[in-house]
């Protein structure tokens, strides 16, 4: 499998709302989704909001978007449908809700960034080959507020390109891992070395604590020492 690494060249934005990009259907606007829709809605797509929490999604009216009354409101006529809601259960509710994405048309891409797990991951694709929907499996690293999330994209590589304006203005990088399945997949491993690194941080300062030296210098001596791969 080949993985490439797409960084986002700098420059001005485009307006992407004159040029003619699809409508975005945004679901989940919480602490990740919310900077998210700002980030698109701000570039000059236009984004069409929806979250369970109304008062999340109004509050990017300011940024441009619109807020939709329920799922099946946003995702009409949209051409790109973005997930970022809590876990797989509430996602799987916004599909077969009685307002729901259901009726969604063929055709629809949906893009799914929350982190749900393998299993989810399989049955939102099982979901949306019945639907006629081109599914990417997108999960994200990083923060969102000013566009800097790192993309794990996995899906029909050949319609890269109908999302890389999306990606380009969400992150910094874009990873192209292959079949949908695989950004979760690759999430879960970026999750289990953090939290190791996380462990092992906090073994170290323990460490340092038992020398009588002080955590906080140990701290900043750690963020400046080289990788682990690098030679010391």
């Amino acid at each position: 499998m080949t993985t490439q690494l797409a960084v986002r060249p700098f420059g001005p934005k485009r307006n992407h709302r004159r040029s003619g990009t699809r409508v975005i259907a945004f679901l989940g606007t919480g602490p990740m989704g919310g900077p998210m829709a700002a980030n698109l809605a701000r570039a000059g797509f236009e984004v069409r909001t929806w979250d369970r929490t109304a008062s999340h999604a109004g509050a990017l009216v300011k940024d441009g978007a619109t807020v939709a009354a329920s799922p099946a409101e946003a995702v009409k006529g949209a051409g790109i449908l973005i997930t970022m809601l809590a876990d797989g259960p509430a996602t799987d509710q916004v599909w077969n809700g009685s307002d729901g994405l259901a009726a969604a048309g063929p055709g629809l891409i949906w893009v799914q960034m929350a982190t749900v797990g393998i299993e989810w991951t399989q049955r939102f694709a099982n979901t949306a080959g019945r639907y006629g929907v081109h599914f990417f499996d997108a999960p994200v690293c990083g923060p969102a507020q000013a566009g800097e999330l790192t993309i794990l994209a996995s899906g029909p590589q050949w319609m890269a390109q109908d999302v890389a304006p999306v990606f380009g203005t969400l992150g910094r990088a874009t990873a192209w891992l292959g079949p949908a399945g695989n950004g979760t997949r690759a999430k879960l491993v970026l999750n289990h070395w953090l939290a190791d690194l996380t462990e092992t941080t906090a073994e170290a300062l323990s460490f340092a604590r038992q020398l009588d030296l002080d955590p906080a210098v140990i701290g900043d001596l750690l963020e400046s020492t080289p990788h682990p791969g690098a030679t010391v």
